[in-house]
């Protein structure tokens, strides 16, 4: 499959040691293994080849897939997140937080001005020990993939690339005269930096989509 191509998957990500799922599509299992969590969208997911959207290592082994077909798949550490780092943790001021009126607590997530998210790890001595390690660093990961379906209408392509930065299906998406025209459903609220990021990845993966508009409602 080139790049470019859309296709439907369903997977398990499990950490191999231990068996621990750290993501996944299916609702059901969520739910019989006591991980479901009422904030997450379930369900199948399209992303477009060579567009980074999961690890190249998943993504070449899902271009090896036939429709239909389901395979379990092996990351060794350097294939999925790298090897944990000591240079990733870091001790930082105490100060810094309190004059942002923040108060970090062990095991809290914080991000940086610099979009450098990390976990951190103990508050001591007027410092605090963040690590920036990805959560996965140092793991061997084992994925269940499925590939249900190569995506060809353009209304689905369409619907997948909003979907995937909006969290959230279209209610509808119709395509006139190579103008899409997206109707968000009243809960979903959208600031104009991910409506243009939006578009810009619709006319850029989606054949013959010039402009797209977007359509919102208000009401209970």
């Amino acid at each position: 499959m080139e790049n470019g191509t859309f296709v439907e998957i369903d997977y398990v990500g499990k950490i191999k040691e231990s068996g621990e799922i750290f993501d996944l599509t299916y609702e059901n299992i969520a739910k019989e293994k006591k991980i479901f969590n009422p904030h997450v969208k379930y369900g199948p997911v399209t992303i477009i080849l060579g567009n980074k959207q999961i690890l190249s290592s998943l993504e070449n082994r899902i271009r090896e897939l036939k429709v239909g077909e389901e395979k379990t798949f092996v990351l060794e550490t350097k294939e999925a997140f790298g090897d944990r780092s000591a240079d990733f943790i870091k001790l930082i001021p105490l100060s810094n937080f309190t004059k942002q009126n923040m108060h970090p607590q062990v095991g809290q997530f914080i991000t940086l001005a610099n979009n450098l998210q990390g976990r951190v790890v103990s508050v001591s001595s007027g410092r605090v020990k963040i690590d920036f390690n990805h959560p996965l660093a140092g793991k061997a990961l084992e994925y269940e993939v499925v590939l249900n379906k190569i995506v060809e209408k353009a209304e689905d392509k369409v619907n997948a690339v909003f979907s995937y930065y909006a969290g959230a299906d279209a209610k509808s998406v119709n395509i006139d005269s190579g103008i899409a025209k997206i109707e968000l459903s009243s809960n979903v609220e959208l600031p104009q930096n991910a409506k243009k990021k939006i578009s810009e990845e619709i006319t850029k993966h989606v054949a013959g989509i010039k402009e797209v508009s977007f359509v919102e409602n208000f009401g209970k």
